[in-house]
């Protein structure tokens, strides 16, 4: 049986003035023409290619690290113990987490055209907003997550009560190994290699599928983690 992950703590999330590179910022993804969505299973597994780029991606991991050093900083990133336990997916790796509602609405509002302009994420259109617990993953050689579910979560986009119902991935960097895995109940899977810039969205909840984090083989897997959520 596959197993459950284990549910961000108040101290795991923490209220920061994180430095976002300007970069960041100033990306428009809506202007780039390498911007293009890969559906992987319709209605469950999207891939949105092209959504940062490269050197945005890397002024935003070399932000996290920089951060993570400075002892005067809220953010910090801490690995995750390799706890072998019956009801919890195995898993090791680094993670940090900020609460920045601002970063939420900036990456929605540049998600939106994408998603209007893509008649496979309709579904999307009535969604209300990003959860505004950010999560920062690395995964060095010899760390990965084992099959689990990401289940849904309640949360608040500014003063309006929210469930998640999807996860999204955006992949900060490329590496060996790393495959995101999915797996059906007749036993096909689907895998996805983390690209730079690239956003994978899969569906969470009572419809998530099993699947699995696979091991770092060489490089780093830096991951910024949200959730879509819905209006209650």
């Amino acid at each position: 049986m596959a197993k459950r992950t284990a549910k961000p703590t108040a101290k795991s999330a923490k209220i920061t003035a994180f430095p976002w590179p300007k970069s960041l910022l100033d990306n428009d993804p809506s202007k780039s023409y390498k911007v293009h969505t890969e559906t992987i299973l319709k209605d469950q597994i999207y891939v949105i290619h092209g959504f940062l780029p490269a050197k945005v991606c890397n002024d935003l991991v070399q932000t996290i690290v920089k951060t993570d050093a400075d002892d005067t900083h809220t953010f910090k990133m801490e690995t995750t113990p390799l706890t072998k336990r019956k009801d919890y997916a195995a898993r090791v790796n680094d993670r940090g987490a900020v609460e920045d509602t601002g970063i939420c609405n900036y990456l929605w509002h540049q998600l939106e055209p994408i998603i209007e302009s893509d008649p496979e994420l309709s579904e999307f259109k009535s969604a209300f907003g990003l959860n505004p617990n950010i999560r920062m993953y690395r995964y060095t050689p010899g760390q990965f997550f084992d099959q689990h579910y990401d289940e849904a979560v309640r949360c608040k986009v500014g003063s309006t009560v929210c469930t998640t119902r999807w996860t999204l991935l955006l992949y900060l960097s490329e590496c060996q190994g790393g495959q995101t895995m999915f797996y059906e109940d007749g036993g096909k899977s689907y895998e996805v290699q983390p690209t730079n810039g690239s956003v994978l969205l899969h569906k969470h909840g009572e419809d998530c599928l099993l699947h699995e984090g696979r091991e770092v083989t060489a490089g780093e897997k830096w991951i910024l983690r949200s959730d879509i959520a819905w209006k209650n």
